[in-house]
Protein backbone atom coordinates (compact mmCIF):
# COMPACT_ATOMS: atom_id res chain seq x y z
CA UNK A 1 0.00 0.00 0.00
CA UNK A 2 1.49 3.16 -1.08
CA UNK A 3 0.11 5.50 1.21
CA UNK A 4 -0.83 6.15 4.63
CA UNK A 5 -3.66 8.26 6.55
CA UNK A 6 -2.57 9.46 9.81
CA UNK A 7 -5.05 10.89 12.02
CA UNK A 8 -4.73 13.21 15.05
CA UNK A 9 -1.54 14.96 13.52
CA UNK A 10 -0.84 18.17 15.33
CA UNK A 11 0.30 20.91 13.08
CA UNK A 12 2.07 23.63 15.17
CA UNK A 13 3.25 26.04 12.18
CA UNK A 14 -0.21 28.16 12.67
CA UNK A 15 0.50 29.95 15.93
CA UNK A 16 -1.80 27.76 17.76
CA UNK A 17 0.02 25.82 20.79
CA UNK A 18 -0.99 24.94 24.51
CA UNK A 19 1.07 27.08 26.01
CA UNK A 20 -0.82 30.47 25.08
CA UNK A 21 -4.14 28.24 25.99
CA UNK A 22 -5.28 27.85 22.01
CA UNK A 23 -6.41 23.92 21.00
CA UNK A 24 -3.60 22.80 18.26
CA UNK A 25 -4.99 22.14 15.19
CA UNK A 26 -5.75 18.44 14.45
CA UNK A 27 -5.78 17.11 10.93
CA UNK A 28 -5.83 14.06 8.95
CA UNK A 29 -2.79 13.85 6.99
CA UNK A 30 -1.73 11.83 3.97
CA UNK A 31 1.56 10.41 2.89
CA UNK A 32 1.82 9.30 -0.77
CA UNK A 33 5.19 8.70 -2.34
CA UNK A 34 7.35 10.16 0.80
CA UNK A 35 5.79 13.59 0.20
CA UNK A 36 3.17 14.45 3.23
CA UNK A 37 0.33 16.21 1.22
CA UNK A 38 -1.62 19.45 2.37
CA UNK A 39 -5.15 17.81 2.60
CA UNK A 40 -6.42 21.35 2.96
CA UNK A 41 -5.78 22.15 -0.75
CA UNK A 42 -7.88 21.37 -3.85
CA UNK A 43 -6.59 17.92 -5.12
CA UNK A 44 -4.59 19.81 -8.74
CA UNK A 45 -2.54 21.58 -6.45
CA UNK A 46 -2.04 19.45 -3.09
CA UNK A 47 -0.58 16.69 -5.61
CA UNK A 48 2.09 19.18 -6.80
CA UNK A 49 3.95 18.84 -3.42
CA UNK A 50 5.43 15.44 -4.50
CA UNK A 51 8.63 15.60 -6.54
CA UNK A 52 7.82 15.37 -10.14
CA UNK A 53 4.49 16.24 -10.37
CA UNK A 54 4.09 20.05 -11.41
CA UNK A 55 1.13 22.16 -12.49
CA UNK A 56 0.79 20.01 -16.55
CA UNK A 57 1.33 16.44 -14.72
CA UNK A 58 -0.98 17.52 -11.94
CA UNK A 59 -3.78 18.70 -14.07
CA UNK A 60 -3.89 15.60 -16.65
CA UNK A 61 -4.21 13.36 -13.64
CA UNK A 62 -7.65 15.88 -12.37
CA UNK A 63 -7.92 18.56 -14.96
CA UNK A 64 -9.71 18.73 -18.41
CA UNK A 65 -8.07 15.47 -19.73
CA UNK A 66 -9.25 13.84 -16.03
CA UNK A 67 -7.69 10.20 -16.78
CA UNK A 68 -9.68 9.63 -13.03
CA UNK A 69 -12.78 10.38 -12.31
CA UNK A 70 -12.59 12.61 -9.44
CA UNK A 71 -13.82 16.68 -9.24
CA UNK A 72 -10.89 18.68 -9.47
CA UNK A 73 -12.60 21.24 -7.44
CA UNK A 74 -12.44 18.73 -4.64
CA UNK A 75 -10.35 18.66 -1.46
CA UNK A 76 -7.94 16.24 -0.26
CA UNK A 77 -9.47 15.42 2.69
CA UNK A 78 -12.74 15.10 0.99
CA UNK A 79 -11.34 12.15 -0.71
CA UNK A 80 -11.45 8.17 0.03
CA UNK A 81 -8.98 5.74 0.39
CA UNK A 82 -10.16 3.91 -2.64
CA UNK A 83 -9.81 7.25 -4.69
CA UNK A 84 -6.36 8.10 -2.65
CA UNK A 85 -5.43 4.29 -4.06
CA UNK A 86 -6.19 5.34 -7.22
CA UNK A 87 -4.17 7.93 -7.97
CA UNK A 88 -1.31 6.48 -6.36
CA UNK A 89 -1.82 3.67 -8.81
CA UNK A 90 -2.29 6.63 -11.78
CA UNK A 91 1.18 7.91 -10.78
CA UNK A 92 2.79 5.14 -10.30
CA UNK A 93 2.14 3.80 -13.68
CA UNK A 94 2.38 6.24 -15.91
CA UNK A 95 5.34 8.32 -14.18
CA UNK A 96 8.34 8.45 -12.47
CA UNK A 97 8.10 10.61 -8.89
CA UNK A 98 9.79 10.90 -5.71
CA UNK A 99 12.46 8.41 -4.56
CA UNK A 100 12.63 6.51 -8.09
CA UNK A 101 12.85 10.06 -10.14
CA UNK A 102 15.65 10.74 -7.66
CA UNK A 103 17.40 7.64 -8.04
CA UNK A 104 17.09 7.96 -11.80
CA UNK A 105 18.68 11.46 -12.10
CA UNK A 106 21.88 10.52 -10.00
CA UNK A 107 22.36 7.28 -11.73
CA UNK A 108 22.00 9.66 -14.78
CA UNK A 109 25.08 11.93 -13.46
CA UNK A 110 27.15 9.11 -12.20
CA UNK A 111 26.66 8.22 -15.59
CA UNK A 112 28.30 11.40 -17.32
CA UNK A 113 30.54 11.16 -15.11
CA UNK A 114 31.99 7.77 -15.36
CA UNK A 115 32.00 8.21 -19.76
CA UNK A 116 33.84 11.45 -18.77
CA UNK A 117 31.22 13.27 -21.41
CA UNK A 118 31.14 17.57 -21.48
CA UNK A 119 28.68 17.30 -19.24
CA UNK A 120 30.10 15.03 -15.93
CA UNK A 121 33.27 16.90 -16.53
CA UNK A 122 30.97 20.03 -15.61
CA UNK A 123 29.35 18.33 -13.29
CA UNK A 124 32.49 17.41 -11.37
CA UNK A 125 34.07 20.75 -11.91
CA UNK A 126 30.74 22.03 -9.99
CA UNK A 127 29.97 24.15 -13.16
CA UNK A 128 26.70 25.28 -14.89
CA UNK A 129 26.26 22.04 -17.27
CA UNK A 130 23.39 23.83 -19.63
CA UNK A 131 25.67 25.72 -21.54
CA UNK A 132 24.96 29.11 -19.24
CA UNK A 133 27.10 31.86 -18.62
CA UNK A 134 30.02 31.69 -16.15
CA UNK A 135 31.37 35.03 -16.73
CA UNK A 136 29.48 36.85 -14.36
CA UNK A 137 26.70 34.72 -13.05
CA UNK A 138 26.57 31.14 -11.50
CA UNK A 139 27.74 32.15 -8.33
CA UNK A 140 26.04 29.23 -6.67
CA UNK A 141 27.06 26.73 -8.81
CA UNK A 142 30.65 27.65 -8.93
CA UNK A 143 31.14 28.62 -4.41
CA UNK A 144 33.03 25.84 -2.64
CA UNK A 145 31.91 23.03 -1.16
CA UNK A 146 31.39 22.93 2.91
CA UNK A 147 33.86 20.89 3.09
CA UNK A 148 36.67 22.35 1.21
CA UNK A 149 39.37 22.88 3.99
CA UNK A 150 39.26 18.80 4.42
CA UNK A 151 39.45 18.02 0.74
CA UNK A 152 42.64 20.61 0.82
CA UNK A 153 43.96 18.87 4.11
CA UNK A 154 43.75 15.24 2.82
Amino acid sequence: MPHKILDGHTRSGFGCSYQRGIRALVTKMVYIFNTYIPVRKRIRYALTSIYGIGNQRASKITGSTNILCINPRVRFDALTPTQISEICKCISSNWLVSGALRKNISENIKRHLKIRSYRGIRHKNRLPVRGQRTHTNARTQKRRPQNFMKLIRS
